[in-house]
């Protein structure tokens, strides 16, 4: 759980940095950057220990599938998500790579 001072974190899982990018160039004006950190999710090791990040939020785009860490990235994910409609979206994004 995040502090009232901290931004909560909303992943962005693409299969590169350009899709990145792009993707939040076009939808920027969806997110309020006041109380939203807005992070590409480069490494599996950004997830790794975050026991503080709980219930995570974000969104799979562009190439994603073809990430080599894919599958470590959405076990991860599935790892420190507590909503039950979330773990079922990451158990159907597993059950397709």
């Amino acid at each position: 759980m995040t502090s009232p001072t901290e931004k909560k974190p909303y992943f962005i899982v693409a299969g590169n940095y350009t899709e990145y990018i792009k993707y939040v160039n076009q939808h920027c004006m969806e997110y309020d950057l006041s109380t939203t950190q807005v992070i590409f999710l480069d490494y599996v090791s950004m997830l790794k220990g975050a026991k503080k990040i709980l219930d995570p939020d974000g969104i799979f785009i562009g190439s994603w599938k073809e990430r080599t860490d894919i599958k470590d990235i959405v076990l991860e994910l599935f790892a420190l998500t507590l909503d039950p409609k979330k773990c079922d979206i990451l158990t159907k994004v597993y059950n397709s790579i």
